[in-house]
């Protein structure tokens, strides 16, 4: 796979000048209680490799290049890590950022790694439902000698034990965003200690868990995964919650409900006019910042078509609620039962996410 060398030197070198574009996403949240974080003895268990990158995370024009260095550069400061992975990643086959987990048993390490320095950082705010204390910031480059600019995304966090980087080159910051918080789901039960999460090195906790029909269709589940949003004791509870949660993530305006409940390249279409969007981050980002959504809710949610199968479900409901646009009056809106329509499919991890949602 190519690397363009060259850009990757400039990028680089372009970094350590940063001229920068910040953008504010929220309020720094409180940091993991510190019987989350994993011991040393589960640290030498975890394997993170093949969790940094999966297909979906990001559009397909994005792929894997190579492993990175066990620390890169720019963190020789950090304090040493019981755990590193690195992934390169390119577009086109170019360089185009990479994804870094360090992991620590130590409270005051995780500290002392996650540390944005420069007075660049003084603006920059969390990414609501990314990790417990996250920093995200666009960042806007010189690139060569002429008046091109490279548009960057660098998203750091802390999950329990993880301190994670993801760094973007995209003009698109909803993708960077997205897979942040897609990889802050998908680490979560490898990297804190709570109860809940699958002990370090436990097969279960990087294999996904796909029920056959049978299995779909029981009364129970045997055990609910712990990665699974919204996972109740059946898969008609799971997906009635999963629906449910978007009225929620509509009225609250919470863009991190959106990224758990949808695939990363769901389909919604506006069947009035057919307008379509393949972006979920994106599209509900723009209707969060251009109208609020009150009252709005899920009602009469049933299976139909084919129902639950081992993998995938269809879905019909009625909604109502009030749409109010910056610049315009309030709409009220009531669709019968039966008019939105889902598809919902299991990921990966055999956790249900909405593909597909047509609604009036």
């Amino acid at each position: 796979m190519r690397t363009d060398p060259c850009r990757k030197a400039i990028l680089w070198i372009a970094l350590a000048a940063l001229t920068l574009s910040c953008s504010q996403l929220g309020g720094v949240i409180p940091a993991a209680p510190t019987s989350n974080l994993l011991t040393p003895e589960q640290i030498a268990g975890v394997n993170l490799e093949q969790q940094l990158f999966l297909p979906g995370d990001l559009p397909d024009r994005f792929a894997v290049g190579k492993p990175g260095p066990a620390v890169p550069e720019r963190f020789k400061d950090f304090p040493p890590a019981q755990y590193q992975v690195s992934v390169e990643l390119t577009e086109h086959g170019s360089w185009a950022g990479n994804a870094t987990v360090f992991l620590y048993s130590n409270a005051d390490d995780i500290e002392k790694a996650f540390n944005p320095t420069g007075a660049e950082y003084d603006e920059a705010l969390a990414l609501a439902g990314l990790g417990e204390k996250s920093s995200v910031l666009e960042l806007s480059m010189p690139y060569g000698t002429g008046a091109t600019t490279i548009d960057m995304v660098n998203a750091q966090w802390t999950r329990c034990s993880a301190v994670v980087e993801v760094r973007l080159i995209t003009k698109n910051s909803q993708e960077a965003k997205g897979y942040a918080l897609a990889l802050d789901r998908r680490i979560t039960p490898l990297v804190c200690n709570n109860g809940q999460a699958p002990a370090a090195g436990d097969a279960a906790a990087v294999e996904p868990t796909v029920e056959t029909a049978a299995e779909a269709t029981a009364t129970k589940t045997s055990k609910p995964s712990p990665r699974c949003p919204y996972q109740a004791d059946t898969d008609l509870a799971t997906i009635t919650a999963i629906i449910e949660a978007e009225a929620t993530a509509a009225n609250t305006e919470d863009i991190s409900i959106i990224a758990a409940i949808f695939a990363p390249n769901a389909l919604l279409v506006f069947e009035q006019d057919g307008t379509e969007w393949h972006d979920p981050i994106s599209r509900y980002t723009d209707l969060f910042d251009t109208a609020d959504i009150v009252d709005s809710t899920h009602f009469g949610i049933q299976p139909a078509g084919d129902g639950i199968t081992a993998n995938k479900a269809w879905f019909i409901s009625g909604s109502s609620g009030t749409y109010i646009p910056n610049d315009g009056e309030p709409l009220e809106y009531y669709n019968e039962p039966g008019k939105d329509q889902w598809v919902l499919q299991r990921n990966f991890y055999g956790c249900w996410v909405i593909t597909e949602f047509r609604f009036f």
